[in-house]
């Protein structure tokens, strides 16, 4: 899900502000809720939200 839609932005590693590491709970701030368009107009579902949530932390 993050390589599909979040890597061209954002990354894993590094000092730069657009590194998700350990950011699991912006989730919330950028999708409010599952099926509704969030960040960049992207719509995920209730288990895409968890598993971006878990994988960033």
């Amino acid at each position: 899900m993050f390589t599909t839609n979040c890597a061209d932005c954002h990354v894993l590693t590094g000092t730069s502000r657009m590194n998700l590491t350990g950011k699991g709970a912006l989730v919330s701030t950028k999708f409010p809720s599952a099926g509704v368009s969030g960040h960049q107009g992207i719509i995920l579902s209730a288990t895409e939200l968890a598993d971006l949530k878990a994988f960033l932390q």
